[in-house]
């Protein structure tokens, strides 16, 4: 087992057993195949409501500096765009799959389960990838944009065209023009998916989409400056990009720019999966006799006994409630609770305490305000004017609290994140990229968000 010190919280957010053995079945032989190099070994530690994304720093050091040099590829591009077709067929196929098992027998449905696992190996990979890169190349960004100190970064960070995100906005707007309950309805089948980073999450129903609706008063104006503001946008990017004299500098800043666009396609298919899934593993939790989330804290092993008629204790699946370690290396699949838990983050994980961080700024300013804790968007009604928003990271439905709130720092994300992002636009002081300010502050701590100094401190 490694030392205290050879762990690092690479992102913490609201995840199951599933979705982390997901992702270490992402980041492992699979990703070895397409990029040459992975991460051998994944932990997952179950704190408060959110899973804690752990690796071996020289693992990640070693993969990120890996990663780091494929810039230079001629190919990347091609192989990005072509990456987002695989995701979209092998998407199609797990869809399928569930619509053909889902009302069969027990040993079929768990037959489906491990196929489904099978094709997720294949899809996985490329939305790691877009995050295991961005850490590294943004040190070459900035190493780059010091050369051309008459740009302006920004230009760099944003894309340049409607992600799948803003397109939502575009066609509901679109919809207000002439709405109708048929276009409603055809707008929530192709967005629904929009909130669900894993199955047990919520997808935005048409209720939403109508109270969004609504308040939109004067849809021509509105769409006119969305798309303008995109337009902009793009011109000052070709302005900018025409000023890059050396041609490697060049094709490296323009590949920096398209993965803006491309971190968001990322999240889509991620999403997407999640959205396809859940009625799978809603029926799977009928079958069991379990809720929702106690099947998701159940292994793929785990849940194939289970439909076989060997569940797991219910003691076990209490205690998982609680807290639990999972731990995956290859294959092979550990979980640590009760008092193996507590002796296992004893012997691994390294404790502190902690009054102040120190991130990334993305967006300058001091301010003052009370912590507010946001692992989930269950929290958000909680944000009041004035507040600090800490969280693992924001997403698209934080707008109306991020909208309140003075200042945004985050667990994680990088310069192309939508904190970011967001924190740019609305011209609030951010910080991302902490690692750990979610566990640093409770609610309610007065603190400090220096944007200038980089540092979150308690006072």
């Amino acid at each position: 087992m490694a030392n205290k010190t050879d762990w690092i919280m690479l992102f913490s957010w609201g995840m199951s057993i599933q979705k982390g053995i997901d992702y270490a079945d992402g980041i492992g032989k699979a990703f070895k195949d397409e990029f040459g190099k992975s991460l051998p070994s994944s932990l997952y530690i179950r704190e408060k409501e959110n899973l804690e994304c752990y690796y071996k720093s020289n693992d990640l050091e070693m993969l990120q500096d890996h990663l780091t040099e494929t810039v230079w590829n001629p190919n990347l591009y091609a192989q990005c765009i072509n990456s987002i077709e695989k995701d979209k067929k092998i998407l199609i196929k797990i869809n399928n799959l569930i619509n053909k098992s889902i009302k069969k027998t027990n040993s079929e449905i768990a037959e489906c389960l491990l196929n489904i696992r099978i094709l997720k190996k294949r899809f996985y990979p490329i939305l790691w990838y877009r995050f295991i890169f961005e850490q590294g190349l943004e040190k070459l960004f900035f190493k780059v944009i010091k050369k051309y100190p008459q740009l302006n970064p920004d230009v760099f960070l944003e894309p340049d065209e409607p992600t799948f995100i803003f397109q939502e906005q575009i066609d509901l707007i679109k919809i207000a023009k002439n709405p109708s309950e048929k276009l409603l309805q055809k707008h929530e089948k192709e967005y629904g998916f929009i909130p669900m980073y894993d199955y047990s999450y919520d997808p935005y129903d048409i209720d939403y989409f109508k109270n969004r609706l609504n308040k939109i008063k004067n849809p021509e104006k509105e769409l006119t400056l969305l798309l303008k503001d995109f337009k902009e946008k793009n011109n000052k990017f070709k302005e900018a990009i025409k000023k890059v004299s050396d041609p490697r500098d060049k094709r490296f800043l323009e590949f920096f720019h398209f993965l803006a666009w491309f971190k968001d396609e990322r999240s889509r298919y991620r999403n997407s999966e999640a959205y396809v899934g859940k009625p799978f593993y809603k029926e799977i939790a009928k079958r069991l006799n379990l809720t929702l989330d106690e099947t998701l804290d159940l292994t793929y092993d785990e849940i194939v006994e289970g439909l076989n008629g060997k569940l797991i204790s219910r003691e076990e699946i209490d205690l998982r409630k609680e807290s639990y370690a999972l731990l995956v290396e290859g294959d092979k699949v550990k979980i640590f609770t009760g008092k193996a838990y507590k002796l296992f983050i004893k012997e691994n994980i390294k404790q502190e305490i902690i009054n102040e961080v120190k991130g990334i700024s993305v967006s300058s300013g001091k301010v003052k305000g009370k912590a507010k804790i946001i692992l989930n968007s269950k929290d958000l009604p909680k944000v009041a004017k004035g507040d600090i928003i800490i969280c693992p990271m924001t997403r698209p439905d934080f707008l109306i609290a991020m909208e309140k709130a003075a200042a945004f720092v985050t667990d994680e994300g990088g310069l192309l994140c939508h904190a970011a992002i967001i924190a740019r636009e609305m011209k609030k002081p951010c910080i991302i990229g902490t690692k750990n300010a979610t566990k640093a502050f409770d609610d309610g701590d007065l603190v400090e968000v220096d944007g200038d100094d980089s540092v979150v401190r308690k006072i």
